[in-house]
């Protein structure tokens, strides 16, 4: 329903279809290549002794689970679906370095720890340099400016004063309720901002919702770390 769509269209408008194309030239193996680089179904290094992995879909987490991959599976496995299973905290690295053009950082819940007069710096988490992502300027470009026209078309990120980058993602599940199967819809949205200049990433994941409908959660974020950040600049006299 498209029609002919560059990559910066399709991410815009979420074309299924542009993305099952490009995933059967790629192949279920780049794509995997690529989603472990990317920190998707791998430990972020967080400070949580029981982090889940995840899942990446592959070849060898069906051999794993002595099941079969078909070719069908490639194509859902290219937007999204089939047996991918990400953590909040994955998808919130993996924006992270799509942001900043590559580089994969460790994750921490704590950057640094201060005295109670902020005189000395008890802890300070140092960064750590999980891996880094081999692709053209132009390839990063391209992902990054589809995900700045998807936040323009969005009516919560309308008339901020920072440029926001953001991808929407529906994941489909199912539950037994009373003793029936009822399928519904889990609503993600990954982004960052300022998208020329990025300083934050957001993942926003709630339950049994349409992802469309997460913007105005993800702006609250960005209005609350932004506007922290101005008071605390004009606190320290700059």
């Amino acid at each position: 329903t498209h029609g002919n769509q560059t990559v910066v269209q399709a991410i815009e408008n979420s074309c299924n279809y542009y993305f099952y194309e490009v995933g059967r030239r790629m192949g279920i193996d780049t794509l995997a290549e690529y989603g472990k680089k990317f920190g998707l179904g791998e430990y972020t290094g967080i400070e949580l002794s029981g982090e889940s992995k995840g899942i990446f879909a592959s070849r060898a987490y069906r051999d794993k689970i002595n099941s079969i991959w078909y070719p069908g599976d490639t194509l859902q496995a290219s937007i999204g679906q089939s047996d991918h299973l990400f953590t909040p905290i994955q998808l919130a690295n993996y924006v992270a370095t799509l942001a900043n053009g590559g580089t994969r950082y460790k994750a921490h819940f704590i950057k640094s720890i201060k005295s109670y007069d902020y005189s000395e710096t008890i802890y300070e988490a140092e960064p750590v340099v999980l891996n880094t992502v081999n692709a053209s300027r132009e390839n990063f470009a391209a992902v990054r400016t589809g995900m700045i026209s998807m936040a323009n078309s969005l009516a919560a990120f309308r008339g901020v004063d920072y440029k926001v980058a953001t991808k929407t993602g529906t994941a489909q599940a199912k539950k037994k309720v009373n003793g029936v199967t009822v399928a519904y819809t889990n609503g993600f949205m990954i982004s960052y901002a300022p998208a020329d200049n990025p300083q934050i990433a957001v993942v926003i994941a709630i339950e049994n919702v349409d992802s469309g409908g997460l913007g105005n959660y993800v702006r609250e974020v960005y209005e609350a770390y932004f506007y922290r950040v101005i008071v605390s600049a004009q606190m320290s006299g700059v």
